[in-house]
């Protein structure tokens, strides 16, 4: 199922990239996890049966009136969230605010009665598809709007007015004919004295990255030159998502296949 980030973690009944659990694919964690390594990056693969037991689990929670915190504290720590059956829950907690002075447990019985019988995600019904293994990463949005931007934007905030002129003389002059895609190209041609050797490094990495993504020994190389730089991008989850573009492309062939999931970009039929 192709997507951006959000819609593909909606699908897999996920929280989204800003929840502690930020992949929809594997069990990393964000914050308070352990100091990562290269090898650990990747958490234990998700599963469906899991997640739908959890999903049971918030449904059982609120239809016995335990504690909105409760079913919080569970999205917080599984990372899981149903957007289909949160939904429903919305509508029972509204009608409990609207009417606090009635017995909760006939309010509860009141409003489960415009529930569905099966409140959970359509996309179980689905035969054979496996939510968390089968939203391959869409290296558009992971790697050129993802970490080609914020490489950029660090580059441009690093520099200070003498050396922005300065880049933007050199990349005036540059015939960019045929280069594609651009910035991650000509970074390291027109930044090469501009910024510290080692986010020069990292900068070659990624353009080298970018044409040769489908090779996990490039993914690895742009990872080793980047934590050389600061461990401050791996807070980036797209980042992350490198280390599950092997699994897709395994799966589901070159990573351009599913690169463009975006409607402007399909219809001008242009590659990233």
């Amino acid at each position: 199922m192709l997507g951006d980030n959000p819609m593909q973690s909606e699908f897999a009944c996920h929280a989204g990239l800003e929840a502690k659990f930020f992949c929809r694919m594997c069990w990393v964690k964000g914050k308070d996890g352990h100091q990562e390594s290269l090898s650990a990056m990747v958490g234990g693969q998700r599963q469906p049966a899991e997640t739908q037991k959890l999903s049971e689990d918030v449904l059982f929670k609120i239809s016995t009136m335990q504690r909105q915190s409760d079913t919080t504290e569970l999205h917080t720590n599984s990372g899981i969230k149903d957007r289909f059956l949160q939904f429903f829950l919305d509508k029972v907690a509204k009608m409990k605010k609207l009417s606090p002075f009635c017995d909760d447990e006939e309010l509860i019985r009141e409003a489960f009665k415009t529930v569905p019988l099966i409140p959970f995600s359509p996309i179980w019904h689905l035969k054979g598809l496996n939510p968390h293994a089968h939203t391959p990463v869409e290296i558009l949005h992971v790697i050129l709007l993802g970490i080609v931007k914020y490489f950029w934007r660090d580059a441009v905030d690093r520099l200070k007015e003498k050396e922005l002129e300065i880049l933007i003389i050199r990349l005036n002059s540059l015939d960019v004919s045929g280069i594609d895609p651009l910035v991650s190209a000509l970074a390291v041609f027109v930044l090469y004295d501009l910024l510290p050797p080692n986010i020069i490094k990292a900068w070659a990495a990624l353009g080298a990255l970018v044409p040769l993504v489908q090779l996990e020994a490039a993914i690895d190389h742009f990872m080793k030159c980047t934590m050389e730089w600061t461990s401050c991008w791996f807070n980036k989850s797209k980042n992350h998502f490198l280390k599950h573009l092997q699994e897709h492309i395994w799966q589901f062939g070159p990573a351009v296949l599913f690169a463009t999931f975006n409607a402007v970009i399909r219809q001008t039929v242009q590659l990233a």
